[in-house]
């Protein structure tokens, strides 16, 4: 007989028992593997490559080296419990969260992913995990590394250097969104070199400015002489105007604006290209090759 707080406490408080109906399918095992199963819709398969039923994949079609180990937490729980008729597969789209291991697999077709820049993984060892949220912690780094070795896990040479492709996308998209990602020290470089061409074309204009002010006197003042006692005429009234109003627009607002943005490129500098500033453009933590 229940105790009388056995009779009280709910069902799967304190990480006790819970009956869940509608979280208990029941995994159609196949001949081969060898199955860890959970009192709440959790299981640990050793067995064969198999992302569906039991002809899917190379444990299927009986190749060697096949071998796979499937962790998978909530089978099928996107469908609904009463569409379910009998045991059920291996689901990589409906299953809740799952790591799979596989030693000879089509893991981007099994998982659906795009193929980016890369070649689709045919016939290779391959892991990958799959939930709502993926989460990669360590406690002081992590580090995504690819062709560490000169071959692949059937003895094959590698040849690729495909690198790692972030692809924010179902497999709906077109290659063509790809791009390279950004080396932000080669990036700072090309600014800081950028950005001393532009002081450059400040002063090339400043210069040409000067000049061009010291033309405008030389024109303004210039006057012709008559063969009437070689006396000069009088100076262009137009001429003087134009130059008064050149004046005005050369020193309160050109001269002003180029200063303005001589100040402006140094805090440009200043904010974005200085390592430590808090806008630098490059992380402090963060490296790619």
């Amino acid at each position: 007989m229940p105790t009388e707080n056995e009779k009280t406490t709910p069902q799967g408080f304190g990480n006790t028992e819970k009956h869940e109906p509608n979280n208990n399918p029941a995994y159609n095992q196949a001949p081969n593997d060898v199955v860890i199963k959970g009192n709440s819709n959790s299981f640990i398969v050793l067995g064969r490559d198999r992302p569906g039923g039991l002809k899917s994949g190379y444990g299927g079609k009986g190749h060697n080296k096949s071998g796979a180990i499937d962790i998978v937490a909530g089978r099928v729980s996107s469908i609904k419990t009463s569409v379910i008729n009998g045991p059920v597969n291996p689901n990589f789209g409906a299953d809740s969260a799952r790591i799979y291991l596989t030693q000879k697999g089509d893991i981007d077709a099994y998982f659906n992913i795009p193929r980016g820049n890369a070649a689709y993984s045919v016939a290779r060892s391959a892991v990958a995990m799959k939930a709502d949220d993926i989460r990669i912690i360590g406690r002081e780094s992590v580090k995504i590394v690819t062709k560490t070795d000169a071959i692949t896990s059937t003895n094959d040479s590698v040849l690729a250097i495909n690198g790692v492709q972030l692809i924010a996308k179902d497999n709906t998209y077109t290659d063509e969104d790809m791009q390279p990602m950004v080396k932000g020290n080669n990036l700072r470089s090309a600014l800081e070199v950028l950005s001393s061409r532009i002081f450059d074309l400040q002063g090339i204009l400043l210069t040409f400015m000067q000049a061009q002010e010291a033309f405008n006197r030389q024109v303004q003042t210039h006057k012709h002489y008559t063969d009437y006692y070689a006396k000069p005429t009088q100076e262009s009234r137009e001429v003087n105007l134009a130059m008064k109003s050149f004046s005005i627009t050369m020193n309160g607002i050109v001269k002003l604006d180029n200063n303005k943005q001589v100040y402006n490129l140094s805090l440009f500098s200043t904010d974005y290209l200085s390592e430590g500033s808090q806008n630098c453009i490059t992380s402090k933590y963060h490296k790619l090759n």
